[in-house]
């Protein structure tokens, strides 16, 4: 009886755990969305930048493909000085790119909560029994 209040216990963490990180992905999916679409009308003419800012094209889906599309955002604005230069014209400056950055990062912090969560969950469920169903 008490792994079977153990699992519950676990996978009750596991909903508490999704809950938390809607709030910061839909605050990190606004910023970034936001900043790119500033990066895209300021560096319009400029398709190398645009290209190196990952600003072209259609944006991911897929959860971690997001946050690589995102990160590889931040980064290569962060690090190049012309494209920062540009952005500064449209107050899209240094620091307003780092609180991007850092959001994300918070957010990617949160989805491996979750994920240890998950696994615990998963093996208290095989814990006992050594099969998930029993």
């Amino acid at each position: 009886m008490s792994l079977i209040r153990e699992q519950r216990e676990r996978y009750a963490y596991l909903r508490h755990a999704r809950s938390d990180v809607q709030k910061p992905f839909e605050q990190c999916k606004e910023k970034y969305y936001g900043d790119l679409q500033i990066a895209r009308v300021i560096l319009k003419k400029d398709k190398t930048s645009l290209t190196k800012l990952g600003a072209k094209g259609k944006r991911k889906f897929a959860m971690g493909s997001w946050l690589e599309q995102a990160r590889l955002f931040y980064n290569n604005a962060l690090q190049s000085n012309e494209i920062l230069e540009q952005l500064n014209k449209m107050r899209l400056d240094e620091e307003a790119l780092n609180q991007g950055l850092f959001i994300l990062e918070q957010l990617q912090t949160i989805l491996a909560t979750r994920e240890a969560r998950n696994a615990d969950a998963t093996n208290a469920t095989t814990e006992g029994t050594g099969c998930w169903c029993c």
